[in-house]
């Protein structure tokens, strides 16, 4: 199996795994005091010439970027995402969408874009070293990549992690949603640092999460960072 029939057979029909009626009750409540993953990213994407959302799934973060952004792409790996993408967002002009593996280089020029965004990505790549010098090299200078990753420092994770249980840091099919790698704010920063980034923002999410951003690499299930290239 390659990568792309992974991720097409993963997101073919654009749901993820049932859950059942009290967990979706518990999630309904909850949801009004969530500070999401795109929500975070929005904050810090504060707009310009060209934007990139690197696996941008079902769109969604596309259409609102469109807002700030005079040109907007994206691009994922799976064929029937991109697919429903396009369905999506056949009535604007100023957003692209195409397939691409981001495990290669992008056919993009140097120095394209002003925003670089890659949400829930970098746990999938094979090689996230080479995956941040692509992005720095799309990148103008001063340009910001914002990337959104889990916490395998989570509490949760630490507790199974003491009880010799592997980390949970997805609720995907497969094993463990495909995740090939597992970050903590003080290797996710190393990361940037290493490749040419100077450090702008680190933060974090989830159900009220600006009341446990305070302890975040503890008590949040995600880390976003965002990055200037110098």
């Amino acid at each position: 199996m390659t990568v792309k029939d992974f991720y097409d057979k993963m997101y073919q029909n654009g749901k993820k795994p049932e859950q059942d009626e009290s967990e979706k009750t518990l999630i309904n409540i909850l949801q009004r005091f969530q500070l999401t993953r795109y929500d975070l990213a929005l904050m810090h994407a504060k707009g310009g010439e060209r934007v990139l959302d690197i696996g941008c799934g079902e769109g969604d973060l596309l259409i609102q970027l469109n807002n700030t952004y005079n040109e907007v792409w994206g691009i994922d790996i799976s064929e029937s995402r991109i697919d429903r993408v396009r369905k999506k967002i056949n009535y604007m002009d100023s957003i692209h969408v195409r397939r691409e593996d981001a495990n290669m280089k992008l056919e993009f020029p140097d120095h394209y874009f002003d925003t670089i965004i890659a949400i829930a990505v970098l746990e999938h790549i094979f090689d996230p070293f080479e995956f941040i010098n692509e992005c720095h090299r799309l990148l103008k200078p001063g340009g910001h990549l914002i990337i959104e990753v889990p916490n395998v420092a989570f509490f949760p994770n630490r507790l199974r992690l003491l009880f010799g249980l592997p980390p949970i840091t997805s609720n995907e099919r497969g094993w463990d949603g495909g995740h090939l790698h597992y970050f903590t704010k003080s290797t996710l920063k190393k990361l940037f640092q290493d490749m040419g980034f100077e450090i702008s923002i680190i933060s974090h999410g989830g159900i009220f999460g600006n009341m446990r951003r305070f302890w975040g690499t503890f008590l949040c299930g995600d880390i976003l960072i965002v990055g200037v290239k110098k």
